[in-house]
């Protein structure tokens, strides 16, 4: 009991000062509603910053589950709007077949593995076989045209890039409809050239570039770039155009792989006619 009272008298001072502090505590929270509505105001503040720091973190690791949801979303909506054109309204959608109406379908993928700095260069996509991906779909992103599927396992498919000197696009110029062809030449991976635009047209720099649809890989009216330079020399037949491509294939993350349910019978057709 001795040593209680000795340890009670060191630390006089300090009891003293706590018991004077939750007094004052006590005296002020039941004394004034003002001072009441203090206390709870600044209780009711911690309280949500520490909630919406806990909501924040919570919201960034579930980023990537936001965007795979998106992707599913958008793709949904570019089918409807593809069956819109397919439809225009002098033609009711009931007197169309719902081939036609559902030609193109969209299937969301994620880039894993990308080259630019190549002559032929390629994109591995995280979608094969067992998600419906087959040769030949066309790839997109939000801003134009990527490239076309070339193999395909179960789980990924590889996809020859616009940026590939091999590979040529079915286009056509807007708003004249001029057809052209693009081929990528190598230089920049944010250029590439338009061929075979015959001298005698009138060729505006700034006039958008889109595809044509005539070689049953991409829809019609998706996105290429802009003309960014038109040369004629004295003796040439055809324009020298560079495009300003509209993707920026260094920071491509999501794309979309577009199939052609018609595309098969389409080919059938031309090949018979090939043989004639």
């Amino acid at each position: 009991m001795e040593r209680l009272f000795h340890l009670i008298y060191r630390y006089r001072a300090f009891i003293l000062f706590l018991f004077l502090e939750y007094l004052s505590f006590v005296l002020i929270k039941n004394r004034t509603i003002y001072q009441q509505t203090k206390i709870v105001k600044a209780g009711i503040e911690i309280s949500g910053r520490i909630k919406s720091s806990t909501s924040n973190v919570s919201e960034y690791l579930n980023l990537k589950e936001h965007n795979k949801e998106l992707q599913v979303e958008n793709a949904k909506l570019r089918e409807l709007l593809a069956q819109r054109a397919n439809s225009p309204n002098q033609s009711p959608r009931g007197d169309r077949p719902p081939s036609v109406l559902q030609q193109y379908y969209y299937v969301p993928a994620e880039v894993i593995n990308n080259s630019t700095n190549r002559f032929n260069n390629y994109l591995t996509l995280n979608k094969g076989a067992i998600h419906g991906i087959k040769p030949n779909m066309a790839v997109i992103g939000s801003k134009g045209i990527i490239g076309k599927v070339e193999s395909v396992s179960s789980n990924y498919s590889t996809v020859v890039s616009v940026l590939h000197t091999g590979y040529y696009v079915a286009s056509k110029i807007t708003p004249s409809g001029i057809q052209a062809t693009l081929k990528w030449d190598a230089e920049s991976s944010e250029k590439s050239r338009l061929l075979y635009v015959p001298r005698h047209l009138k060729i505006n720099p700034g006039d958008t570039v889109k595809t044509s649809g005539f070689n049953a890989v991409f829809p019609p009216e998706v996105d290429i770039g802009v003309i960014s330079g038109v040369e004629l020399s004295e003796d040439a037949t055809f324009y020298d155009l560079r495009v300003k491509l509209f993707t920026n294939f260094n920071s491509i993350k999501h794309v979309y792989l577009v199939g052609n349910r018609l595309r098969e019978e389409k080919l059938e057709l031309e090949q018979e006619l090939s043989n004639e």
